[in-house]
């Protein structure tokens, strides 16, 4: 196994993309990175905690869970946070008298904004339905959080 790196993962994270400092907004490719890190770092738990080698590894003991379950349904709590705000922003898209829909085109300026004020409106409707599904993951990660907690092996 090759020698793993000491790298504060959390610090790192956060010399990236702070998120207590307005001061240093983040752009749209500083979010789609920002995104697609959440996605390689959620991929990589999938991976430690599938069966065989790496799950043995990674969680050896009950209470080795305790801290992840935690961290996960903090995080679905960001999402669900996350996806609230972009459903406002698409809210705010759909008001924007700049917006034109692609499939319209060749339509009129009114016609193209329609469509496209009506689409961004069904987004933000299914990004609040996306929320709402992360509330209740995040509800089901405290209450396994609260189950997991009393677990431990004997070492007898």
């Amino acid at each position: 196994m090759p020698k793993k790196t000491t790298v504060d993962r959390v610090d790192a994270v956060r010399a990236m993309w702070p998120n207590d400092d307005f001061n240093a907004l983040l752009d749209p490719d500083d979010l789609a990175t920002a995104a697609a890190a959440a996605r390689e770092i959620m991929g990589s738990l999938a991976t430690a905690t599938c069966v065989g080698q790496s799950r043995e590894h990674s969680l050896p003991y009950a209470g080795a869970g305790y801290d992840l379950i935690g961290g996960l349904a903090s995080a679905c709590l960001s999402e669900q946070e996350l996806i609230t705000n972009l459903s406002i922003w698409a809210d705010d898209l759909a008001i924007d008298r700049s917006l034109r829909h692609a499939d319209h085109r060749g339509s009129t300026a009114d016609t193209s904004r329609v469509h496209a004020s009506t689409t961004a409106y069904e987004l933000s409707e299914a990004l609040r339905t996306a929320a709402q599904h992360l509330d209740a993951a995040a509800a089901a990660l405290r209450n396994a959080h609260s189950k997991i907690s009393p677990l431990y092996q004997d070492e007898d």
